[in-house]
């Protein structure tokens, strides 16, 4: 009995002291590249954000090409949770696992070992264990003050109106209307003989994104980017300007710009 009681402190021992503490600042604006296992023909490359990373690979015998991005919502947890919590996205400052989500499921990780001076780090899931190498010091993002009007928008002025727009794209006429909940937005677009009606989930953020988070649906009101999806295809567009009258954006920074007019709800 006491040697099986020993035996359970040394396991126990050991596997408390498989992970490391890693803040999400230590993360957030860098870039890895895998090393061990040792692969000369494949770079296997991440790249984190605050809210979530990218998971691609460099073809180094093909002159270097990149592979398609994989991407991932994603927060530190201090415990070892198999239940994604789209709450704490962005939310949760530090942890010993990286617990990713995108719409294939879970992407659960390990942080075995962190050395931010060396730049080096090991993770491990059930099936492989991995060592990276940062190839980049860590870039501080981009991002906008929250709740400053001057660089973020209130997106509760959208809700309670009928957004138009309308235009003549190669002699024929389109017509677009919207109209937002606090959640989610319908869109018919009138092209033609032609209608299209979009029923999609959206939100309101300060910070340029990879990726769509659904646990911010319902929760983020202001920012500088408006994210919608339908749950197979986001994508966000910039706001230039959205007062009770006019909703203003386009879809990158030198896009033309599409101006909706406020009508009111019948």
């Amino acid at each position: 009995m006491k040697k099986y009681i020993i035996i359970s402190i040394l396991f126990c021992a050991c596997y408390c002291n498989a992970q490391v503490t890693v803040k999400l600042s230590q993360l957030a604006g860098t870039t890895w590249k895998t090393v061990k296992p040792n692969d000369t023909k494949i770079l296997r490359m991440w790249t984190f954000s605050s809210k979530g990373y990218k998971r691609y690979m460099v073809y180094t015998m093909y002159d270097n090409r990149k592979s398609e991005d994989l991407t991932y919502s994603f927060y530190l947890d201090p415990v070892n949770s198999y239940k994604f919590e789209h709450s704490k996205v962005g939310v949760s400052k530090k942890g010993c696992y990286i617990h990713g989500y995108n719409r294939d499921g879970s992407d659960l990780w390990t942080i075995e070992a962190f050395d931010e001076g060396k730049g080096t780090m090991t993770i491990s899931n059930a099936s492989m264990t991995l060592g990276l190498q940062r190839i980049t010091q860590k870039k501080k993002l981009k991002t906008f003050t929250p709740n400053n009007p001057k660089t973020s928008f209130d997106g509760r002025k959208l809700i309670g109106k009928k957004w138009f727009f309308t235009e003549v794209v190669n002699g024929v006429r389109e017509t677009r209307t919207m109209i937002f909940d606090k959640d989610s937005v319908k869109e018919v677009v009138v092209r033609g003989n032609k209608t299209i009606i979009l029923h999609e989930a959206y939100y309101l953020d300060n910070d340029p994104s990879i990726v769509f988070y659904p646990g911010m649906v319902g929760c983020n009101t202001r920012g500088k980017y408006l994210y919608r999806s339908d749950g197979k295809y986001p994508y966000g567009v910039i706001i230039n300007k959205l007062t009770d009258k006019e909703f203003v954006y386009s879809f990158y920074k030198y896009s033309p710009l599409i101006k909706f007019t406020a009508m009111p709800l019948k």
